[in-house]
């Protein structure tokens, strides 16, 4: 048996220590104070990143740990807008999203359009292989129109597009593009996420890299492939 997977996420606590022994330094400490979130799981998530997540656990901890332009009312099924401020439909293709204002990462760096077109510009993306790609196959163009407005552009109309809008939104900077797009070519456990469950499975990932793919040299010159170790189990 698996042993269960224990998630401590971060979250405002309601008690903390005055500094002058008043109650209302004791309120302005609780307010201030964080405490961690424990989430116990029965066993552990085999995905953490939501263009591939298809487990039932997986799917629970993404939407704890990213949140989403709209969440979906579980008693009512209603859509409600999350991070967007509000969503407007512009004939019958075109969706033009306003975040809401000063949003952050849970390290505090801002979170705009920019991070909303990168992630669904990924999922769509053939080459990502996202397992979700045929299913937002209908977005033909997303774009940001400053910092906290984006646009989707679908190829026919679609009566349920804002349930898909229900996506948890990753950081630009979390989204690595494929090696030939990249400075450093050398393989990340990142460029296997379109090869299944390789990276839960394996105890060990020897990942190759030539430089001379890339880096054409003359034929007399000697070089070297680099073996990185891109995983090891416990």
């Amino acid at each position: 048996m698996r042993p269960a997977t224990l998630l401590l996420l971060c979250a405002f606590g309601s008690s903390g220590c005055p500094s002058d022994g008043s109650e209302e330094a004791a309120g302005a400490h609780a307010e201030n104070e964080i405490v961690p979130l424990v989430v116990l799981l029965p066993r552990d998530a085999e995905e953490l990143d939501p263009r591939f997540v298809t487990d039932p656990y997986g799917l629970k901890l993404t939407r704890l740990l990213f949140a989403s332009l709209v969440t979906i009312d579980p008693r009512t099924l209603e859509v409600v807008p999350d991070l967007a401020e509000s969503i407007r439909l512009e004939g019958d293709r075109s969706y033009h999203v306003t975040l809401r204002h000063d949003l952050v990462f849970h390290d505090g760096s801002p979170l705009t359009s920019e991070d909303v077109v990168a992630t669904f510009r990924g999922i769509v993306s053939e080459r990502l292989g996202s397992t979700y790609a045929r299913s937002y196959e209908r977005i033909a163009r997303v774009e940001a129109l400053g910092p906290r407005h984006v646009v989707f552009e679908l190829d026919a109309p679609h009566a349920t597009f804002l349930t898909d809008l229900e996506v948890p939104i990753l950081r630009v900077s979390q989204l690595h593009p494929p090696p030939d797009a990249r400075n450093d070519k050398r393989p990340m456990l990142s460029d296997l996420r379109h090869s299944g469950a390789t990276e839960q499975h394996a105890d060990l990932l020897l990942m190759l890299y030539r430089d001379a793919y890339y880096n054409p040299a003359p034929s007399d010159a000697t070089w070297l492939d680099e073996a990185l170790v891109a995983q090891s189990g416990p």
